[in-house]
């Protein structure tokens, strides 16, 4: 039986923007980097020449403004995410890239990449509103179930919190392992939104705590960039605490250096993404390097 490697895939991600680093990190900052650099500055409430200022103050226009901003940010990360999809699997696949062709078929597949990310976001956010309402009907019963007595030290309240989180990560984990494969089988086998998501189900079967464990890895790498992030911010303006952090948020130190911290994350991320898929064709299903490159013949 098939198992997919933790070492391989996070090998290869990070092997593949070592041969192709211009293009990967350089798309990667423009589509994803870049834009987050500018929403962040264009929307900080601290900055007088930007629109948070009047949001906060409620104005029609600024909040349109950023509503329209929003979705194009979105839209160019969907595109992003696609975009390098398609790159590192054909990288993979043919030990080439080419940015043209890769550009021209995830525009092709852009109208249902989009329509998975909805209905992706429709079921996430309907997990979030079935769990508060679960948590409120909890609540409101806390005597029966013993919150309220659990709640009523540190200790209990510490323990209490971190069982809502495992409650609600975990779900969300098995959800990102089961369906890390639409994107790519949409790219790669040009298959519907609703047949990706199945294809995806039965791709990743009996691989998904491995996938898990890749996810977590990444996660930890994350977090392990943004407490960098916070640290050189804090001592190059000399924060009397962290508290202070939220005043410079806008600073042009803080907007560079989470550009480049979502530049890197993103390109991993998406190139571990794709190593996954191939991994999965290759080793599981058996398919050849030459069949996956048909795509972009």
């Amino acid at each position: 039986m098939y198992k997919l490697s933790i070492g391989k895939v996070l090998g290869d991600s990070f092997a593949i923007l070592g041969r192709q680093p211009l293009i990967l990190l350089g798309l990667a900052f423009l589509m994803v980097g870049l834009p987050d650099m500018v929403m962040g500055w264009a929307f900080d409430p601290g900055n007088p020449k930007g629109w948070g200022q009047a949001i906060l103050a409620g104005d029609r226009l600024a909040i349109a403004v950023r509503t329209v901003a929003y979705f194009f940010y979105v839209f160019v990360l969907v595109w992003a995410q696609s975009l390098i999809t398609l790159l590192c699997a054909q990288e993979f696949s043919t030990g080439r890239i080419d940015v043209e062709e890769c550009f021209n078929l995830s525009a092709r597949q852009l109208p249902r990449i989009i329509g998975l990310s909805i209905l992706f976001m429709i079921m996430i956010v309907g997990f979030f509103v079935a769990f508060g309402l679960l948590f409120t009907a909890v609540a409101s019963n806390s005597g029966i179930f013993g919150i309220e007595s659990m709640t009523s030290n540190e200790a209990g309240t510490i323990v209490f919190a971190l069982a809502t989180l495992l409650i609600v990560f975990l779900p969300l984990m098995v959800f990102a392992s089961s369906m890390i494969c639409a994107v790519p089988s949409i790219l790669m086998e040009k298959i519907g939104v609703f047949a990706s998501i199945s294809r995806s189900w039965h791709l990743t079967k009996k691989s998904r705590l491995r996938i898990i464990l890749c996810l977590l890895v990444y996660l930890v790498m994350l977090l392990v960039l943004t407490a960098a992030v916070m640290a050189l911010v804090y001592n190059i303006h000399s924060l009397p605490n962290l508290d202070a952090m939220e005043y410079v948020q806008g600073s042009w130190t803080y907007l560079i250096l989470t550009s480049l911290s979502s530049t890197f994350t993103t390109a991993v991320g998406i190139a571990g993404i794709a190593g996954i898929y191939v991994g999965l064709r290759t080793g599981k299903e058996g398919a050849s390097t030459d069949s996956l490159a048909e795509v972009f013949a």
